[in-house]
């Protein structure tokens, strides 16, 4: 009765009247919207045989050319009441004719669309305003009947606006007479059915509410004394066996909560975290033995607000301030902070707490949770310090250090990676793809197959150029490799990139600075063969021959003199021998510094005069000698190259291999021309140092294998301890 105050007798009347008010104001509704859409479809049917006969009626005198009877149909036109405006516009959508010149003149402009629209399908069309009190009407007029000279023809449109607002009161008229209908229907139907439950319900209801009033005052035994078996004696004997039921479930409830506070003792005291509860001002009221032994408190000091003195010093004014701002809010507690107890023994803890409502849902107070957090704390300070050695180690490395994920996305750039290029270390983190654009345009395809393979072989190492910010072009040496983690998962790729354009620079000056060197040995051999070649020819030309001469003179000299000189004979012949060998060592130091022949005869018979000669000097080395190839076929440049390095091997054969045999070969491959020079001497190890080489061939080894680069030949030297050695220069054909 709280809901609905009337009594029962008139509240079924009160719904009845209510439903049939709401069920008329539907259909009445209803009934106005259907009658309206009857209406509009009518008119509609209506306006539309009206357009199609006047349009036809009009098309017919405009073949006929006769205005006066077109402007007299037009404004016979709204002489339906329901016609607001008729009018033709031609091709141009220029105004015709018009039953209300004005009116069609302010309407014109917003038709101008629906105008084209049925002149380019060629068919009329039905269209509603929008709020459906117009309906505009459109027809396409053809008005010579043939085309124009520019071959379209001339259609114009008749346009008709029929009005529609009167449907409104015609569908309400329905609508009022529908209602008085159904309203005297429904009166005579209540009036009945309230009748009907007055004699069977209402009496038998006071009889049912007396009997649990008489239940509310005391009375111990519920006794409605109905009768029958209608739904009033079934919830008759519902409320007895509920009363009794109810009875049965408050002693029971009693028994429970007993338990359920032995079970929430037992749990407390045994549970691993702190335990606590407040009341609504959240004062504590109790603690669990796990919440005293973290606080070092007992119960009743941790009691009321007692509890903050278990608190770590640094942390109460914290504690303090969240607690009491959740109090007031209502709110949920969560927070981390330290208990110290009076050993001095601090203990991490995560706290936190929700509301503790009754039955009813209002709050009573707070429960709450003390999780020690000791250990993860100390395994996060760990964590922490193990990564800020990391980032000192990573942050101030000299090089460009990153990690890449395996989406292509960097986890960590390295700050140096500004001095480097210009950038910022966030710059490549927001976009990975940004590495890519700075790699200059030479080098972007060899950056491009690196990145397809990297970090599935391997460590790999690469140099290429970038751009820095300011558009100087710097040389990077870039080195990565896979991170693959404990359990072999692929965690991306670690890279380091060193600047190394200081280094480029010095190895290219280095290399040019030996391409110089190189130039200046080339040319100091050719000016040491010419300079051969010029004192050679002066001792041949000019001393030889002067020696020749003072020889002849002194021998013409003895065998003029008489007998009586026979003593200054001896001495003049002593001198004679003298100048001989003078003349022979002058003719030999020619010879050596280079031979006359090769220029007169060629290198062919040089090589074999030269064996000759080597062979009588040192005869316990035999030579075998396989000269292959024309005299045509060794280009004027190579002959004294070739003839300088049998020289210089030959001497090293004699001097330090103690070699028995040697073999001289030149051949000619028709692509190389091939030098070859083996004997069977001790040898020497090639993993020694140049200088142990350079102590076994002197400077010769050196000598032959410039004069071969020079000279655009390879040049190659293969010696076994105790094996001999076989040098080799091959020269393009």
């Amino acid at each position: 009765m709280k809901w609905f105050p009337l009594p029962l007798r008139y509240s079924i009347p009160v719904i009845l009247i209510l439903l049939s008010t709401i069920f008329g104001i539907y259909s009445f509704q209803h009934e106005m919207k259907w009658s309206y859409l009857r209406h509009e479809n009518y008119e509609k049917q209506e306006a539309t045989a009206i357009g199609n006969n006047l349009s036809k009626m009009l098309e017919y005198l405009c073949r006929r050319g006769d205005n006066q009877m077109i402007q007299l149909l037009v404004i016979q036109a709204c002489s339906n009441p329901n016609v607001r405006l008729a009018c033709i516009v031609d091709e141009h959508n220029r105004l015709a004719h018009a039953s209300s010149f004005e009116r069609a003149n302010q309407q014109l402009p917003s038709l101008i669309a629906y105008f084209n629209s049925v002149r380019n399908t060629k068919s009329s069309k039905v269209e509603f305003a929008e709020d459906h009190q117009v309906l505009m009407l459109f027809y396409p007029l053809d008005l010579e009947g043939k085309q124009s000279s520019s071959g379209a023809s001339r259609t114009g449109i008749l346009y008709l606006e029929y009005d529609l607002s009167y449907m409104k009161n015609m569908a309400y008229a329905d609508a009022v007479d529908r209602l008085k209908e159904l309203s005297l229907i429904s009166i005579i139907g209540i009036f009945f059915i309230w009748i009907f439950f007055y004699i069977t319900t209402t009496r038998r209801v006071r009889q049912l509410l007396s009997a649990v009033r008489r239940f509310a005052q005391g009375d111990k035994i519920f006794h409605s004394g109905l009768g029958g078996t209608d739904e009033l004696m079934e919830i008759s004997r519902a409320l007895e066996q509920g009363i009794r039921e109810r009875t049965e479930a408050i002693v029971k409830a009693d028994e429970n909560l007993r338990k359920s506070e032995e079970r929430f003792r037992t749990f407390t005291t045994f549970s691993p975290v702190g335990i606590y509860v407040t009341d609504i001002d959240g004062r504590c009221i109790f603690v669990n033995q796990r919440w005293c032994e973290m606080a070092g408190l007992t119960p009743e000091k941790a009691f009321g607000d007692g509890w903050i003195r278990g608190i770590h010093p640094d942390d109460r004014e914290r504690v303090a301030t969240a607690w009491n701002s959740i109090v007031q809010s209502r709110g949920i507690w969560g927070l981390e902070y330290r208990f110290k107890t009076p050993d001095n023994t601090v203990t991490w803890v995560y706290g936190n707490a929700t509301v503790l409502a009754d039955s009813s849902g209002q709050t009573i107070g707070y429960i709450g949770t003390n999780a020690d957090i000791t250990d993860r704390k100390r395994a996060e300070e760990q964590l922490h310090e193990s990564e800020l050695r990391y980032k000192t180690v990573a942050d101030f490395t000299y090089d460009w250090e990153y990690w890449l994920s395996p989406e292509g996305t960097f986890r960590y750039v390295s700050p140096s990676s500004s001095r480097i290029t210009g950038y910022s270390a966030q710059e490549f983190v927001d976009n990975p793809a940004f590495f890519a654009q700075i790699v200059y345009t030479e080098d972007k395809t060899l950056w491009e197959n690196h990145q397809k393979y990297r970090g599935r072989h391997g460590a790999q190492e690469l140099q290429f150029r970038i751009v820095t910010r300011s558009g100087e072009v710097r040389w990077i040496e870039h080195v990565c490799q896979p991170v693959i983690g404990e359990n072999g998962d692929f965690l991306g790729v670690r890279a380091s990139n060193r600047d190394i354009t200081d280094r480029r620079q010095a190895e290219e000056a280095l290399r040019t600075s030996e391409e110089k060197l190189k130039f200046l040995s080339s040319q100091l051999i050719d000016l040491q063969e010419l300079e051969r070649k010029t004192i050679a020819a002066e001792l041949h030309d000019s001393i030889s021959q002067t020696l020749s001469a003072a020889k002849f003179g002194l021998e013409r000299v003895c065998r003029q003199m008489d007998t009586d000189a026979g003593r200054y004979s001896k001495t003049l012949e002593a001198s004679i021998e003298m100048i001989k060998s003078a003349i022979d060592e002058v003719r030999r130091i020619s010879i050596n510094m280079r031979p006359s022949m090769l220029d007169d005869l060629g290198i062919v018979l040089t090589i074999g005069w030269f064996l000759r000669e080597f062979h009588g000097i040192y005869a316990a080395i035999s030579i075998e000698q396989q000269i292959e190839i024309q005299e045509n076929a060794v280009p004027d440049n190579l002959k004294i190259v070739i003839y300088r390095i049998i020289q210089e091997a030959l001497n090293n054969v004699a001097k330090h291999s103690r070699a028995d045999r040697v073999r001289v070969s030149l051949k000619n491959t028709g692509e190389t021309l091939t030098l070859t020079i083996e004997d069977n001497g001790e040898g020497f190890n090639q993993d020694t140092s140049p200088a142990v080489a350079t102590v076994h061939g002197g400077l010769g080894i050196i000598s032959m294998r410039e004069r071969t680069a020079f000279s655009g030949g390879f040049f190659n030297i293969t010696s076994v301890k105790g094996q001999g050695t076989i040098i080799t220069g091959s020269w393009p054909c």
